[in-house]
């Protein structure tokens, strides 16, 4: 699933264990909607296009990406 990220989006995987999710976001509009996304979104994980975030939790994630 991964391998299909296309240069638009990226992968955030949110949380840890098996309540660990994975979202596919654009990258201009996460970096557009928050500045904490952009230095992520630029690190050399970000280029790869997986960026994970394993102290926060998937329901929060949502509930941003919904805003």
């Amino acid at each position: 699933y991964r391998n299909n990220v296309g240069k638009d989006t990226i992968m955030i995987g949110v949380g840890m264990g098996q309540s660990c999710k994975d979202f596919e976001v654009n990258r201009t509009t996460l970096k557009q909607c928050a500045e904490y996304f952009k230095p992520l979104i630029e690190s050399e994980a970000g280029s790869k296009g997986f960026v994970f975030l394993p102290d926060e939790k998937p329901e929060v994630f949502v509930d941003f990406l919904r805003w």
